[in-house]
């Protein structure tokens, strides 16, 4: 299983590109602190995600956020000015959570959820618990 975890904050606002087919993609870069007292750390992870996610990303997140991203770590190259092949690692993000509120006390974009073909609404104020 290929399963990775992390929350920290950006480190810059989102970059959104559009790809070939039309579909957004949007790359973040996540800072993660660890450690205590001298044993203190940070390190850096490229984010990328695609489609509604991306969106979510333009529009809700910014430099300072703090964000949850699940997602799958990928392992790709590039070739450097001076013509060197570069490893990178890159977590494709499955999941992403703001964990940053607003000022307005907003979490995140309101979720709007669709009640399922079948079921119907239940008013929460007549549960017996």
């Amino acid at each position: 299983m290929n399963l990775i975890v992390i929350s920290g904050n950006l480190v810059a606002d989102p970059s959104v590109k559009v790809t070939q087919n039309g579909s957004k993609m949007c790359t973040l870069r996540v800072g993660v602190n660890s450690g205590y007292g001298e044993n203190k750390r940070s390190d850096f992870f490229h984010v990328t995600t695609f489609g509604k996610r991306a969106e979510y990303c333009e529009k809700w997140l910014k430099k300072g956020t703090k964000v949850l991203v699940k997602g799958q770590m990928r392992l790709d190259f590039y070739t450097n000015k001076e013509g060197q092949k570069v490893n990178t690692f890159d977590v494709w993000a499955d999941e992403i959570e703001k964990l940053t509120f607003d000022s307005d006390g907003q979490a995140s974009a309101p979720k709007q959820t669709a009640i399922p073909q079948g079921f119907e609404a239940v008013n929460e104020d007549n549960l017996p618990f």
